[in-house]
């Protein structure tokens, strides 16, 4: 029997310092049968000089403006011409034998979407944190719709059937926050079978938490994948889950929160401004579980006093 052909998908953006890693971790892949495509979103920088030096290895496809990386990946299936599609993010990379121990999880499973093994590394130290050796896969819906410890919610670090993506119609979505989830929430369901590859690991580089990126509004992405969510979630007969979800979205709200309060990047005055609109919103009207006032008075030992006085006739 011939080995299937697997499309090995890396999309870049301004990936100039972690690209040349990721390449030659799909090169040096044992599992031979293999393409490497590479999608530039209109870099600015020079990861154009490092991508070609792989020509005619890898094959490239270049966008004339900035799509984001979940329309990248969606792009990406009309380029793709394996039995298997595997992402790999720009900044992280593949242990040798990853595709082929995944491959042969998939097969032998017959397996529509295969969970590779992710070792989290820190930062420009890539010091290993080991890898979750809990993952359930009969609870991979749950983690998109409302838990992602539950399963990895990435595209990265998954072998996909082809036919499976190709037989979706991704909904439009253009914000970077719970793109993985809304992209992986349709597959999830549409997959016959999910399987977890003991011996197949992907190396994640985590950065971790940048205050400098914190925005006063990043709550309005977590609504946003929370109302996508809760839609699909009544149009595909999930509605008894909607009180989890809102529950991992008052979660969030706690902790956009306590951000916003350790960051010290904002004043008392735009931090009083997010507390009075989402205490005084709408949107929180119909969710059975705590709301923005148990949050916020949860918390009040980190505001300062004279948050604590203004806020003080809300709570």
């Amino acid at each position: 029997m011939k080995s299937p052909l697997v499309s090995i998908i890396i999309p870049v953006y301004n990936n100039e310092k972690t690209l040349d890693r990721a390449i030659k971790s799909a090169l040096s892949q044992s599992y031979k049968n293999t393409e490497i495509i590479i999608i530039d979103d209109n870099s600015s920088d020079s990861s154009a000089q490092i991508y070609n030096k792989y020509k005619p290895l890898i094959r490239i496809e270049s966008n004339n403006r900035n799509l984001g990386l979940y329309n990248c990946r969606i792009n990406s299936l009309s380029y793709a011409g394996g039995s298997y599609i595997a992402f790999v993010d720009a900044d992280d990379w593949l242990d040798s034998h990853a595709i082929e121990s995944a491959i042969e999880t998939a097969l032998k499973l017959n397996a529509d979407i295969t969970q590779m093994r992710v070792t989290r590394r820190v930062s420009q130290w890539n010091i290993p944190i080991g890898y979750n050796n809990k993952y359930d896969d009969t609870q991979a819906l749950e983690s998109c719709l409302y838990n992602d410890k539950l399963f990895p919610v990435s595209c990265w670090g998954k072998l996909y059937r082809t036919s499976l993506l190709k037989g979706i119609v991704f909904p439009q979505f253009n914000q970077f926050w719970g793109e993985d989830r809304i992209f992986n929430l349709n597959a999830i369901y549409k997959a016959t079978k999910i399987a977890i590859s003991e011996n197949s690991i992907y190396n994640y580089r985590w950065g971790g938490l940048s205050y400098t990126q914190l925005e006063l509004n990043d709550l309005e992405l977590y609504k946003n994948v929370f109302l996508f969510k809760s839609n699909w979630a009544i149009k595909n007969n999930y509605q008894n889950i909607i009180h989890l979800m809102q529950s991992e979205l008052i979660s969030l709200l706690e902790y956009h929160l306590r951000r916003l309060l350790d960051s010290n990047r904002f004043s008392d005055n735009e931090i009083l401004n997010f507390i009075t609109s989402e205490l005084n919103n709408e949107f929180w009207a119909d969710f059975k579980i705590d709301k923005p006032h148990d949050i916020f008075n949860r918390n009040k030992h980190s505001l300062t006093r004279k948050l604590k006085r203004i806020i003080k006739s809300f709570l």
